[in-house]
């Protein structure tokens, strides 16, 4: 048997590796598939994948995965033949400050409607929440801390108030 590694015939990606067996016919030659080589990849580098390019192995960048826009939504690439936008980058971009106010502005609405909630609706939702927080092993002050629908449900005037103080703080 002999080693031949496979490669995918529109990306030459490298696929893996196929035992080969001799030819009954003829010695030393043996039955390999379309689309491999018996010439060993590189030992591939993270970001990188190994590249047939007809005569050896080139380690290229690999592009799928999660790219961002310059606006932060995201683009997932799942093929090494996507087309890859020169804006587009592998770390997330900071949020715009019209962004930021966006996102402060709907807690403020979710806050102000808890607020306004029949009070035994919202009795409801915190004893809700101390069950979940119960059955999950929290304490009250874990529970505070990690929840921030019950902090909202316990303290809607004083984080309605500090999210209008971080709005006109990038204002």
């Amino acid at each position: 048997m002999k080693t031949f590694y496979l490669f995918d015939e529109i990306t030459k990606e490298c696929l893996g590796t196929y035992d080969a067996q001799e030819s009954p016919l003829e010695d030393g030659v043996y039955i390999a598939p379309n689309c491999s080589t018996d010439i060993e990849p590189n030992i591939v580098e993270e970001g990188k994948y190994n590249y047939w390019n007809d005569s050896n192995w080139e380690l290229k960048d690999d592009t799928r995965g999660i790219w961002y826009k310059a606006d932060g939504s995201t683009v997932k690439v799942a093929s090494l033949l996507d087309e890859i936008d020169t804006s587009w980058s592998r770390v997330k971009p900071e949020p715009t400050n019209e962004q930021k106010i966006s996102l402060l502005k709907s807690q403020i609405l979710d806050i102000e409607y808890r607020a306004i909630m029949p009070r035994g609706a919202r009795e409801a939702f915190i004893v809700l929440c101390q069950q979940q927080g119960a059955a999950a092993g929290l304490s009250e002050p874990q529970l505070y801390a990690a929840n921030p629908f019950y902090r909202g449900l316990k303290d809607t005037d004083a984080i309605a108030a500090d999210l209008r103080a971080q709005i006109k703080a990038l204002s």
